[in-house]
């Protein structure tokens, strides 16, 4: 990456944390963690359409849900600025819906808890960690998903694992 797009991006990176900082909320703990998530962003992609709406379906979802499609494999948030919130979203895992509300900047939220994570393959064989230790963080995991602090669990128990990072 050139130093000028370096440059804008931690531009944006701190006018979204400016933003979001000042907002009021109860909410703390999920506007610390995604203040966090936002802070280890490494890229942006800005994206700006427009459309006609000839009232055949609702075009803004539509759209909407097609970036959204993304967010987990690209480890991402996606911030929407409206006319009349601007909101940073995560994907759904819940199949209700296709994107939940972290934080707005009027303090709502559609979560209970906002953990972020980062993806990463650790397995046994490679000997950066062991079976015992891959074990207790699947158990480690599973709790979290239960007790709904994980929003972007994984579907499926498998070897090579996406493992929670958390702030220290």
């Amino acid at each position: 990456m050139g130093e000028e797009q370096a440059k804008f991006i931690n531009g944006q990176i701190n006018a979204v944390c400016g933003h979001f900082y000042g907002v009021e909320t109860e909410n703390s703990d999920i506007k610390t963690n995604l203040l966090y998530a936002v802070c280890r962003t490494k890229a942006m992609i800005f994206i700006n359409y427009s459309f006609v709406d000839d009232g055949e379906f609702d075009k803004k979802v539509f759209i909407e849900e097609t970036f959204a499609s993304f967010l987990d494999e690209l480890q991402a948030v996606m911030l929407i600025m409206d006319e009349g919130e601007d909101g940073i979203y995560c994907k759904s895992q819940d199949g209700k819906s296709v994107m939940k509300l972290i934080l707005s900047d009027k303090g709502r939220s559609d979560l209970k808890h906002y953990l972020p994570e980062e993806a990463f393959i650790m397995t046994s064989e490679s000997g950066e960690i062991n079976d015992e230790q891959i074990e207790r963080r699947k158990r480690s995991r599973k709790f979290l998903k239960e007790k709904e602090y994980l929003n972007n669990p994984d579907s499926t128990e498998q070897e090579q694992m996406r493992m929670q990072t958390g702030m220290t």
